[in-house]
């Protein structure tokens, strides 16, 4: 026996892309967006419209790449003295980015990404210039949990919203810190590395 929310699913769905696509056509004919389908697609990247409204929002000067989703796609913009202008609407902040180069040559790179969902929203005006409170300073935070007579630790890094922070060398990650436990009179003494994943 076929059940019959199965055709109804599967209809519904297509009408569904059908629409979006259908969506993004007339926004392309018509001037409104130019489109790019990111690489998962869980996005469309799209570029400024030639024509507005838009509004200014404020980044700390430090912030080297940042991303927003609206409802018609994602922007990734490069903030040009702080400043990044996208259309008048609300948004919810998909990354930011900080890179850095040490002494050796070796680019670091913060990026604050998985926001909570009833962080990181704003909206953007013609009139007033949003400004956003992102990038560092970063929390850093080692939590411990004693289960069973079993010692477990876990290490973890957020921005100011409680965003998750991946830190990257050279588009890798780094070695895992380390961690060092000694009891006050110097009789324990441990040493042992964190894992990633």
């Amino acid at each position: 026996m076929i059940s019959r929310k199965k055709p109804l699913f599967i209809v519904g769905f297509v009408l569904l892309v059908l629409v979006g696509v259908l969506a993004i056509l007339l926004g392309v004919k018509y001037g409104l967006y130019r489109t790019e389908v990111t690489r998962y697609k869980a996005y469309i990247n799209l570029e400024l419209p030639e024509k507005g409204p838009f509004g200014n929002i404020r980044l700390p000067q430090m912030i080297t790449g940042f991303a927003a989703v609206c409802e018609k796609g994602r922007f990734v913009c490069k903030p040009q003295d702080g400043v990044i202008k996208l259309p008048v609407g609300e948004y919810r902040i998909d990354y930011w980015s900080i890179v850095r180069k040490d002494n050796e040559g070796n680019n670091w790179k913060l990026r604050g990404c998985e926001f909570q969902p009833e962080k990181g929203l704003f909206k953007v005006s013609e009139t007033e210039e949003a400004e956003l409170t992102i990038g560092e300073p970063i929390i850093s935070t080692l939590n411990a949990l004693d289960k069973d007579g079993m010692h477990y630790f876990r290490h973890e890094m957020k921005g100011q919203l409680e965003e998750r922070i991946v830190l990257t060398c050279n588009d890798e990650r780094p070695q895992a810190p380390k961690i060092f436990i000694k009891s006050e009179d110097g009789t324990y003494n441990w040493t042992s590395d964190f894992r990633y994943g």
